[in-house]
């Protein structure tokens, strides 16, 4: 996977078309009110929509945002990240609310409806004030999704760090935290924290923060509307062709018709597992450490499941639940022989009569 990048930043006034209070689509374009919009109107009315007290405590008590913050929005056009500027570019405006440097959308060229849809960001962008920055990334092959995630990642580590930007905030909601959790526990994936952070930092990059994880879709959707927002529909969204867009057509209505706050109730569970496992992991790094090797008796006592639990967080890259449960069995019992499993084609675990450890195949 390759990237290229440029960027331009747009300052044209932005006029909002209405269309007699009726929704009108237009190419995937969705545009609503039934009066044209100044800026500083739209900021009002946002600073007053309920969301808006809403996102505020989330941005300071679990994104950790305060008045020196410097944030970069993630602005794809849709309605989720439109809404999200338009909330946070009027909290920007109170005492003490962060400063938005900017808002970043990402072209991947890779439908033909992108150019038209990142004009409708560019728009949104400077109808609340807010300078458009956009960047141009190509993919080249591979895996079209996940190296377009990739790119996109990257651009937005880019712009923060021309732009000094101290955080990027996406428009990830709770609906978004629900699927995130399902697929995580179909898949076994034990060494992902639960469900996607409200702050997510990697070393060497800006944080990620998502202040709408517990807000649901609907809700989101609902402020748009009543804000008269424009934003776009992107088709692939709700594709049967993807997991998420599959489990949107067919598994949610479901879930949403027997229980219909399962998203907020999901985000609810998955910030409660994630202090857990943040307490778990500090009490088991205490008690028996991260490796590369434990002693056999000590971790003997540690519950099978919280054990395969935290081995997986210590190795790296990942090993399989399975291969992880086998070994826990494997010190639990009266064995003393010497036992090897590998972790793919990557790492090596070794079991004796004292010590379990792990290590890294040189070369792999």
């Amino acid at each position: 996977m390759g990237a290229r990048s440029s960027e331009r930043l747009g300052c044209a006034p932005w006029r909002n078309s209405q269309f007699g209070g009726e929704i009108v689509k237009e190419r995937g374009i969705v545009r609503m009110g039934v009066v044209e919009q100044h800026g500083s109107h739209l900021l009002l009315d946002a600073s007053r929509h309920p969301l808006s007290s809403r996102v505020s405590w989330n941005l300071r008590h679990r994104c950790s945002v305060t008045s020196g913050s410097r944030l970069i929005i993630a602005l794809s056009g849709g309605a989720d990240s439109t809404t999200l500027l338009s909330i946070i570019a009027a909290l920007s405006t109170r005492s003490g609310g962060p400063t938005i440097v900017g808002a970043v959308h990402v072209h991947h060229h890779l439908r033909l409806e992108a150019d038209a849809e990142m004009e409708v960001a560019r728009s949104s962008a400077l109808a609340v004030g807010v300078p458009f920055i956009e960047r141009h990334v190509r993919v080249d092959s591979g895996n079209v999704l996940a190296c377009a995630r990739t790119a996109r990642y990257e651009a937005l580590e880019d712009a923060s760090r021309e732009f000094g930007a101290t955080d990027v905030v996406t428009a990830h909601h709770a609906d978004d935290q629900l699927e995130s959790l399902l697929m995580q526990m179909c898949r076994g994936d034990l060494a992902e924290s639960p469900g996607t952070a409200w702050r997510c930092a990697v070393s060497g990059h800006r944080p990620i923060i998502r202040p709408l994880l517990d807000i649901a879709r609907a809700d989101v959707r609902s402020a748009a509307f009543a804000l008269g927002l424009n934003w776009v529909e992107d088709p692939s969204n709700r594709s049967v062709h993807r997991t998420r867009g599959r489990m949107r057509a067919e598994l949610e209505p479901s879930i949403h018709a027997l229980w219909p706050h399962a998203g907020s109730h999901a985000a609810r569970f998955t910030h409660l597992a994630q202090s857990w496992s943040q307490l778990a992991g500090e009490s088991l790094r205490r008690a028996i450490g991260v490796g590369p090797q434990w002693n056999r008796a000590a971790i003997a006592s540690v519950h099978p499941d919280l054990l395969v639990w935290w081995l997986s967080q210590c190795a790296a890259p990942p090993c399989s639940s399975e291969l992880l449960t086998s070994i826990v069995h494997a010190i639990r019992d009266d064995s003393t022989e010497p036992r090897e499993w590998g972790g793919g084609t990557t790492s090596l675990w070794t079991l004796d009569a004292r010590t379990l450890s792990y290590r890294i195949i040189p070369g792999s």
